[in-house]
């Protein structure tokens, strides 16, 4: 007999997991809470098809994110194991607190053709769903060989990678969804099997990271005279990843990096510069900065800025790319120094003010006495053809401005803010956060990056929006209001051949 206090028994132990691509849920199914070596970690058993979901709209460039929901309608975000995938499963890990309990998968637990069994899946706001049937003579193979049993508790699409118990409550396997199969399972024995060869893989991938460290490390020390820390093995301090021995010898060039100009300079006097008033060169001369944010020794970013006069104070106006944490996007980088160069070429420190990370502004105050306040409050009368992207190079102090006008953007959405528009001036890395102005001078937004399909910009309604919204609010970083926090991509630096095709050019990341 199946005791009817299984269910209740069992409710805790199964999650509700959605995907979403930005906003759009496109993914939902079930999960098991299963024993975690971190304490302060919550490990979440699911099917490959979430994982696998998952990273094949990651590498097309979609944000993609994982909420988890228990029983409580406690609600978290869930970070992916990548590892797991090629082996049939998917872990998700959870750092936040969740009303569950967890299982324990080292127990004997045998199950023959005929038990009784429940399925166990939540529906609507956290409802419990039980889902009884019995164990069948069937069995399968899955694509990846995978012996898989058969049951026949009815379980829905939303239930696919639920737990399925015995009459005495105990763990017997993970439900699954293959096509229109009905009523396939995982058990037990063979999700730790799965679980076993993930392990004594990571085990011995460790073990050639340790032996290529020694290796490399005393190659290091033999050259330099000095240990190899972590840092020196990744960024210089510039931030870039140092070059390997094969890139010195091929002549390999560092792309998508902080120094690249763009447009006509400034003391070049031709171009833009030439057909903007004296008036308006000046006043974009001495207006227009560039920042730096470091972590320790080592430069974290670098974009442009533009003085304006905000809350009866001079500050900068600027990319929240400046201090995003790059792992959290929905966070700040903690205890960076922010240096700030100024158009007479002194540097002077900043002070981050305010940063909304969802609409990508932030205000850094500084101290500096040669400079003119932009002007971004006056009326304007939206008549423009053409539009200027103007920057500066953090290192060289090179002020850049290039012509364009407004376009409709591009196709594949890269960037989830719905207000941003897009001009076809072509700007770099070095004129992220520099404002956008028409030819007199007036200001039409705040530039950012993407190199295949025009430059987007938020327009100044926005950010006069966001200006006064800081105004009212104590916190330094905001999110949107319900936490969402739009995905700003900005591509990685690194190295390649110069012969070969620029198409790697905007790899993704936040750097």
């Amino acid at each position: 007999m199946l005791s009817e206090e299984v269910p209740l028994k069992a409710s805790k132990c199964v999650v509700s997991l959605f995907l979403f691509d930005g906003r759009i849920n496109v993914l939902v199914c079930s999960g098991i809470p299963i024993e975690s070596k971190k304490s302060s970690v919550t490990r979440i058993l699911t099917t490959e098809k979430f994982g696998a979901t998952y990273l094949t709209r990651r590498d097309a460039g979609r944000y993609m994110r994982i909420q988890v929901r228990d029983a409580s309608n406690n609600v978290a975000t869930g970070f992916l194991e990548e590892n797991y995938l090629s082996r049939g499963i998917t872990l998700v890990n959870v750092k936040q607190f969740l009303d569950v309990r967890v299982i324990h998968l080292n127990d004997e637990v045998e199950i023959i053709p005929g038990s009784n069994l429940v399925g166990i899946e939540l529906v609507g706001s956290g409802k419990q769903m039980p889902r009884r049937g019995i164990m069948t003579k069937d069995s399968c193979t899955s694509e990846d060989g995978t012996e898989l049993s058969y049951s026949t508790c009815n379980m829905s699409k939303d239930g696919d990678g639920g737990p399925l118990f015995d009459g005495d409550g105990n763990f017997v396997g993970m439900h699954l969804v293959l096509g229109n199969k009905r009523g396939p399972f995982m058990k037990r024995s063979v999700i730790i099997g799965k679980l076993e060869q993930f392990e004594n893989a990571i085990q011995l991938l460790v073990s050639k990271m340790y032996r290529v460290r020694r290796i490399h490390g005393a190659l290091f020390k033999l050259l330099h005279g000095k240990e190899l820390t972590n840092q020196e093995e990744d960024l210089d301090s510039s931030g870039y990843p140092k070059p390997s021995i094969a890139a010195d010898d091929c002549s390999m060039v560092l792309v998508n990096n902080f120094e690249d100009t763009f447009g006509d300079t400034y003391d070049s006097g031709k171009g833009v510069w030439a057909v903007f008033s004296e008036t308006i060169s000046k006043e974009l001369s001495q207006s227009v900065v560039s920042l730096a944010s470091y972590n320790a020794d080592t430069r974290f970013f670098a974009c442009s800025g533009l003085i304006i006069k905000w809350n009866g104070c001079t500050t900068i106006l600027t990319s929240a790319s400046l201090v995003r944490n790059r792992c959290d996007e929905s966070k700040i980088q903690e205890n960076l120094r922010i240096d700030v160069l100024l158009p007479d070429q002194r540097h002077t420190e900043g002070t981050l003010q305010h940063c909304h990370l969802h609409y990508n502004v932030a205000i850094v105050s500084f101290k500096g006495s040669t400079f003119v306040e932009a002007d971004i409050y006056g009326p304007i009368i939206y008549k423009y053809s053409e539009v200027v992207a103007v920057g500066r190079v953090f290192k060289s102090g090179m002020l850049m401005a290039t012509r364009g006008a407004l376009t409709r953007g591009h196709t594949e959405r890269r960037f989830d803010c719905a207000n941003l528009f897009y001009s076809s001036c072509e700007i770099t890395k070095a004129g992220i956060g520099g404002p956008l102005v028409d030819f007199d001078g007036k200001f039409v937004g705040m530039n950012f990056y993407y190199a295949k399909e025009g430059t987007p910009f938020l327009k100044r309604c926005s950010i006069l929006e966001v200006l006064a919204h800081f105004e009212k609010k104590r916190s330094v970083a905001e999110a949107d209001d319900d936490g969402y926090v739009n995905r700003w991509p900005v591509p990685k630096p690194f190295w390649r051949r110069p012969d070969k095709h620029h198409q790697n050019e905007d790899k993704e990341g936040h750097r």
